[in-house]
């Protein structure tokens, strides 16, 4: 695994540690003969995946645990399958994406929406936080066997481990929210490809005008819907072919990129739907609790 090896003026070694211990602090420290602050890294090495990590490898049928990060582990999660067991490994990850796990939700982040009391424990980057400190309050881990023939999977099983350590209620809910939809205008303009290896440009700067090659609308919603505060973007154009698409130049300013789109046939319109969203709430008493109906958020 990636260490960081911090030596004396005599070339003796005073610690190993993770790379975010690079700090201006502790650089200036160690070349001031000082003492830097330090954590020391020590790395599991003999893990292996295949084994249990969490859970003794025994015949207990049945078994989880949820508990916190463990450095010296690298990040993984996945399902195991072993003699008439099923079983689930994740290991250093945050919150939202244990979630994602359980409840194999593949969306992006405008998907999600959190009512928790305890908003910062659901963050996904430490941002201006050092890293360390930030992971020792945010990535979890979490092991469960369960048997071959249980109809409940490891999944469920984490799910509801989740809801019940964290004391909310998390699940897919439809949600009607804001949204762009992309619809078509014009269907005489013909939307078409010259062909060639698919690709595009959107992750260059902004100084340099976005174009799409011999791909699908699908390439452009999937780029808008990872931009940052940006609502649900959904396709309603019901064109499915591959085309080239000449854009501007910065995609997430949507006036410009509407006049574009519009020399296409195309447009970007602000509104509300219907979209399914991993929701994560606070507990609700029974009398507040209004399970499996649609709900507005207005903006």
């Amino acid at each position: 695994m990636p260490q960081v090896i911090w030596l004396d003026s005599n070339l003796n070694v005073l610690s190993v540690t993770f790379d975010y211990d690079v700090t201006e602090a502790n650089i200036n420290a160690i070349l001031n003969n000082g003492m830097p602050l330090l954590k020391q890294k020590h790395d599991k090495l003999d893990f292996n995946v295949s084994r249990f990590t969490f859970l003794a490898d025994s015949t207990i049928n049945t078994a989880s645990l949820f508990t916190g990060y463990h450095p010296e582990l690298p990040a993984a999660g996945d399902g195991y399958s072993g003699p008439g067991y099923q079983r689930l490994l994740i290991i250093n990850e945050t919150l939202i994406d244990m979630y994602r796990s359980a409840l194999r939700f593949w969306q992006p982040d405008n998907r999600i929406l959190i009512r928790s009391s305890n908003q910062d424990l659901f963050e996904q980057s430490a941002g201006a936080q050092n890293e360390g400190d930030w992971n020792a309050g945010h990535l979890f881990c979490y092991e469960a066997r369960v048997p071959a023939a249980c109809h409940c999977t490891p999944e469920a099983f984490m799910l509801q481990d989740l809801n019940r350590a964290l004391n909310v209620n998390a699940g897919l809910r439809e949600v009607v929210t804001p949204c762009y939809v992309l619809i078509r205008t014009d269907s005489t303009k013909l939307l078409s490809t010259k062909g060639g290896k698919p690709m595009t440009n959107f992750i260059s700067g902004n100084q340099v005008r976005k174009w799409m090659h011999n791909l699908p609308l699908s390439s452009l919603l999937s780029f808008l819907n990872e931009i940052p505060g940006m609502p649900p973007c959904l396709d309603e154009t019901g064109c499915t072919a591959k085309l080239d698409l000449l854009l501007n130049s910065n995609l997430g300013d949507i006036p410009s990129l509407r006049k574009v789109l519009q020399q296409y046939g195309l447009d970007l319109i602000y509104t509300a739907r219907s979209v399914q969203m991993l929701v994560i709430e606070d507990n609700a008493t029974p009398s507040e609790a209004n399970i499996g109906t649609a709900e507005t958020i207005k903006h």
